[in-house]
């Protein structure tokens, strides 16, 4: 929802933001493609940041994380692994 544009017309105005299937170039939300998404955003910079953008909102302005660094590192550790030993082991091996 556009809340500015929103509050100066007093009412909701929403609009679609992005479609996952587009924006990653997959044709479905399959476990197989979520896993390809994973991939690109691990491997690509591109990627990376299309999915900072819109996991942080767009209202984010400038990079939140480069790619490679520390925030990167986390940020693509905690998508796959979610318990905590995985989540460390991870983070080991990508330093």
């Amino acid at each position: 929802m556009d809340l500015k544009q929103s509050n100066k017309e007093g009412k909701e105005l929403w609009s679609k933001e992005y479609s996952f299937t587009e924006l990653y170039n997959v044709t479905d939300m399959s476990i197989d493609s979520v896993f390809q998404v994973y991939n690109k955003i691990k491997d690509s910079e591109s990627y990376f940041k299309s999915y900072m953008k819109y996991w942080k909102g767009t209202h984010v302005v400038g990079d939140v994380c480069s790619f490679f660094d520390a925030c990167y590192r986390q940020t693509v550790c905690s998508i796959r692994n979610i318990r905590k030993d995985d989540l460390l082991k991870c983070l080991k091996e990508m330093k």
